[in-house]
């Protein structure tokens, strides 16, 4: 789009959306963020209050099928609203050079003429999409056992998988099932979704989850436990380059 703005080309989009959003969803007027042309609209990657609020509260309090639940209702792709986009994709619809529609790639052919063709299943058939480039945003959706350490906690160290099938936690991020007398083995980030805290693959809360972390080593008589005292020193340490 700023391309066509900027340098005067002739660049044509066709945004292909895997989940379509119309406009505002959710399941009641407390758990809903607007949405509109495919997109649906929040400010960070979950409500804030996953990171110190009534969410982070209440998915502590879950177990199994209950816990997934929660975590579809307030997961999935979302984006910032931004007045400057809304503006580009505007005039991309009223100009036609920007095309979305709803559907999944199902395969990807080289043409003759040089074009990439995709093939994409939509609610209406199958439909051919030819383009001369491809972007992928489709992101990362891995299986955690695609990671070697991980495939072997799960093969045979003990470890298993929490009800969105991602590595199962503690609510102090220790791996379930791994311990060895006194070994204890923690884990966070995007293996761990769908664990007892939903902001965990975010930068925010891998901070969360490393003093939590810390506390429990802490209890586990590892170190002694960050206060905020502790915390300040440390900090002055490391502004006046002195080893901690």
């Amino acid at each position: 789009m700023d391309d066509r703005a900027n340098n005067n080309l002739e660049t044509r989009i066709v945004h292909i959306f895997r989940t379509f959003i119309n406009g505002s969803h959710g399941k009641n007027a407390w758990n809903r963020r607007k949405g509109g042309h495919g997109f649906a609209y929040q400010g960070f990657n979950y409500p804030k209050s996953v990171w110190g609020g009534q969410l982070k509260s209440r998915v502590r309090k879950t177990e199994g099928e209950a816990r997934a639940k929660l975590y579809k209702e307030m997961g999935g792709t979302n984006t910032p609203y931004r007045r400057s986009w809304q503006k580009q994709m505007k005039r991309g619809r009223q100009g036609g050079w920007y095309v979305t529609m709803a559907g999944e790639v199902r395969e990807v052919t080289a043409h003759t003429d040089g074009t990439l063709v995709s093939r994409v299943e939509t609610p209406q058939g199958v439909v051919d999409v030819p383009a001369h480039y491809i972007i992928d945003c489709t992101g990362l959706e891995a299986d955690i056992a695609e990671h070697r350490v991980i495939k072997d906690l799960l093969d045979h160290g003990g470890a298993a998988r929490n009800p969105v099938g991602r590595l199962d936690v503690e609510r102090d991020f220790e791996v379930r099932g791994t311990r060895s007398g006194e070994g204890v083995l923690y884990a966070s980030g995007t293996a761990t979704l769908g664990g007892y805290f939903p902001g965990v693959d975010t930068f925010l809360g891998l901070q969360i989850a490393a003093q939590e972390i810390a506390d429990s080593l802490a209890r586990h008589k590892f170190c002694k436990k960050i206060g905020p005292i502790k915390s300040t020193i440390g900090w002055f340490k490391w502004l006046f380059n002195k080893a901690p």
